[in-house]
């Protein structure tokens, strides 16, 4: 049941609108949790707009010690912007689970 709630929290934080332009670069960072580590990590992205559509974000994790176990992870992700409205678009965004 944790495990599920979490992962509704993460996914609700992860919905939003974005304005994108050629060129344009932001950097972020965020607070997660690891379900197999079961530990809290904190994390640093990057996301540069390829065009005015495409949108790359490379990114970093770190959990913290829990049980004597530390994790690393680093990802990269690609993001297709569909425009909704003048200043808005949307990504569909894709959670595999294995």
């Amino acid at each position: 049941m944790k495990k599920i709630i979490i992962a509704a929290c993460m996914a609700l934080l992860g919905c939003g609108s974005v304005f994108a332009q050629q060129g344009k670069q932001a950097i972020g960072g965020n607070l997660s949790y690891g379900t197999e580590i079961e530990s809290v990590g904190i994390g640093l992205k990057y996301q540069y707009n390829i065009t005015d559509q495409i949108r790359i974000e490379p990114s970093m994790n770190y959990f913290f010690k829990n049980d004597g176990l530390s994790m690393f992870d680093i990802n990269a992700n690609i993001h297709y912007l569909f425009p909704i409205a003048s200043n808005i678009s949307l990504y569909p965004l894709v959670l595999l689970v294995r």
